[in-house]
């Protein structure tokens, strides 16, 4: 259940945050693949955060009994 709830927050979180990057880069007047590369790869990351966060989540709160 956790690394279910881990790949819907994280995939909505990736997104959120591709978005925001893109557009901060494109304020700032960046322009082609340079955009593309680092709004995908700071939106991968945030999705792998969230995702390994779930799931570390789900192994404490198994061993505890909750």
């Amino acid at each position: 259940m956790f690394v279910l709830m881990g790949v819907i927050f994280g995939f909505l979180a990736g997104l959120m945050a591709f978005l925001i990057t893109w557009k901060e880069w494109e304020r700032h007047r960046f322009k082609g693949k340079k955009i593309l590369k680092e709004s995908l790869s700071v939106g991968v990351f945030t999705f792998l955060f969230f995702l390994i966060l779930s799931s570390v989540l789900g192994i404490v709160f198994s061993h505890l009994n909750l």
